[in-house]
């Protein structure tokens, strides 16, 4: 089975296209679409945009790659302020 997967970017969210497979082996292909919050406050819409992401991700790559009790893997977070910003 092919294993690539195709993430696009769209005007208000992300798009994940992923392979699958049906229990009597047919291929498919599963969409899923992970929108951008409404932006209802202040924030810089790159966060909205890096939620959206980080969601996508963790659906897409979790499972595999994702840090777990006993084992290392990725963590995924979004910050709502800059690394330089004050406390």
């Amino acid at each position: 089975m092919n294993t690539t997967i195709k993430i696009t970017r769209t005007a208000n969210g992300w798009i994940l296209e992923e392979p699958q497979q049906y229990d009597d082996g047919t291929e498919y292909v599963s969409t899923s679409v992970f929108e951008d919050r409404e932006n209802m406050s202040s924030y810089d819409d790159r966060v909205e945009q890096a939620e959206s992401l980080m969601n996508l991700m963790q659906v897409a790559f979790g499972s595999d790659c994702g840090q777990s009790k006993k084992q290392g893997g990725f963590v995924i977070s979004v910050e709502r302020e800059g690394y330089g910003q004050d406390d």
